[in-house]
């Protein structure tokens, strides 16, 4: 999805766990300003490092499911409000009944809203000044009120059980849409890559015939020499080896790999504790 708005910190209070931020719209598909919290959830999202706090909570997947949206949005953000937006021409505010709102034809169209969130860790990653591009728009549901999210991880929640954790299920290989084989029954990962971690991190030159046969039909991340990561099932594909990941119980998406292409893999396991999932089986 293309940058809609470019984004700038203007202030960050820890007393009142509360930024201002600066949203600057540069695309025609971005004359909207809104208090709808789902906005604000994504303009953080999209601010959110590798390491960071927050991008360990929230993922892609996340941001796309309105029931996700629906059920989680407050346990991070308890407020947005717009306090003004400056254009060339109408700079009006409407109310659709539930939250401000600016929406325009124009060339040009700025905007400042405060975010107050519900835990100072997920603004930790940001600072005065700290900028980046969002995609941000309204998601427009009914936000279900729900206890403050805690950002601390407990290291002893995490699991490997396939089949009792409750972290994966059950899959027929042979009834996967255009990959019909000879697999045994799969076990893929049943919500979104934020509720799984890395393991046992293996090197390319570690990556010996015996530890691929070992990763097959496991849960794995993938760092490629490119930069690019995949989070999937490990699966054999003739003399190579591929990633699968699975978007319903028949169909799937197939990334072909090849070895030399590889930095590190390592398997996943579950956090049974993550409080804030989503399903993408």
């Amino acid at each position: 999805m293309a940058i809609l708005y470019k984004v700038k910190v203007d202030t960050i209070s820890i007393e009142t766990k509360t930024l201002i931020v600066q949203i600057e719209s540069f695309h025609p598909d971005a004359m909207n300003f809104s208090e709808n919290l789902g906005f604000a959830m994504k303009i953080l999202y999209d601010s959110a490092k590798s390491k960071s706090t927050l991008s360990k909570f929230i993922d892609h997947e996340c941001t796309m499911s309105e029931t996700w949206m629906q059920n989680n949005v407050k346990g991070f953000i308890s407020n947005c409000k717009l306090i003004e937006v400056r254009t060339p021409e109408i700079e009006e505010l409407m109310d659709n009944g539930s939250y401000l709102y600016w929406f325009g034809e124009t060339n040009q169209a700025n905007a400042k809203i405060s975010i107050t969130v519900t835990n100072t860790a997920w603004i930790e990653h940001l600072s005065i000044a700290s900028n980046w591009g969002s995609t941000a728009y309204d998601t427009v549901v009914d936000y279900k009120d729900r206890e403050p999210i805690n950002p601390v991880i407990d290291a002893n929640s995490f699991s490997v059980d396939y089949k009792n954790s409750g972290g994966w299920i059950p899959v027929n290989g042979q009834s996967i849409k255009e990959y019909s084989s000879s697999w045994p029954v799969l076990y893929m990962p049943k919500y979104s890559e934020k509720s799984y971690r890395r393991i046992r991190k293996i090197s390319y030159k570690n990556l010996t015939p015996k530890i691929i046969e070992e990763l097959l039909f496991k849960t794995v991340f993938i760092l490629e020499r490119t930069g690019n990561k995949y989070f999937g099932t490990l699966v054999p594909y003739g003399e190579n080896f591929g990633m699968l990941y699975l978007k319903s119980d028949q169909e799937a998406d197939f990334y072909l790999k090849y070895k030399a292409d590889i930095v590190t893999i390592g398997i996943a396991e579950f956090n049974t504790n993550d409080p804030a999932k989503v399903k993408i089986i």
